[in-house]
């Protein structure tokens, strides 16, 4: 019998992450022989075997996979319009909002560890955000760790929920955009945890969709 341990706090924030790095963890025990246990530590993330690319964007669920292959071929089509680089982040964010499910969208791009330019929409608001609502240490941690991360934003208490009176936090997704190695800025993604908590499954989606924002910036 092997097992794999995950604990909350410390290694993960919500039920989701906890199961994914009990699952990375599990993987570990077994690859080190069986019948033996493995408390996760982050150097499983660069051990277990990677997620498949298409992981998220194909289901088994023919209507969300034919939706969701749909919206990627349009995204790769949109890369290659003759419009504004800015056009082509106001309809790549919509989009993304959209597929994924979420109520805020920004793309900030960056020089270096400064961003540069933000680009924010939310769902169903055909005007651009004017006031942020991104968590600026999550951008932070994704740019100096050049890596995605989904969380639920505990530190965000100024909204309210109005039945229950708690705040309002937010499932969060980030995840850099990078050129050669080089980072040029950050997709983040949010929406009240409440509605729905961000994943592996969605973290992949956004990687595979960070990629192609690389060729529009």
């Amino acid at each position: 019998l092997s097992m794999g341990l995950a604990s909350y706090p410390e290694h993960g924030q919500t039920v989701r992450e906890l199961i994914l790095k009990a699952d990375q963890a599990l993987y570990m025990a077994k690859e080190n022989g069986r019948n033996n246990s493995q408390v996760w530590q982050k150097d499983f993330e660069d051990n277990v075997k990677p997620a498949n690319k298409l992981t998220g964007i194909i289901s088994g669920d023919e209507i969300r996979d034919a939706r969701n292959v749909l919206a990627l071929v349009e995204l790769i089509q949109l890369t290659n319009e003759s419009i504004t680089v800015e056009e082509k982040i106001y309809q790549f964010l919509g989009r993304m909002i959209e597929i994924i499910e979420a109520q805020y969208g920004y793309i900030l791009l960056a020089d270096g560890e400064t961003i540069t330019q933000t680009y924010g929409r939310k769902s169903q608001d055909e005007d651009w955000v004017v006031e942020n609502t991104f968590n600026q240490k999550i951008i932070s941690t994704v740019m100096k760790e050049v890596r995605g991360i989904y969380t639920i934003d505990w530190e965000a208490t100024e909204k309210i929920n109005t039945v229950n009176g708690l705040p309002d936090w937010d499932s969060i997704l980030a995840v850099p955009i990078t050129t050669g190695g080089e980072i040029k800025g950050v997709m983040y993604i949010s929406v009240p945890a409440r509605l729905k908590e961000f994943g592996a499954d969605e973290l992949n989606v956004l990687n595979v969709y960070s990629e192609l924002v690389a060729n529009i910036i």
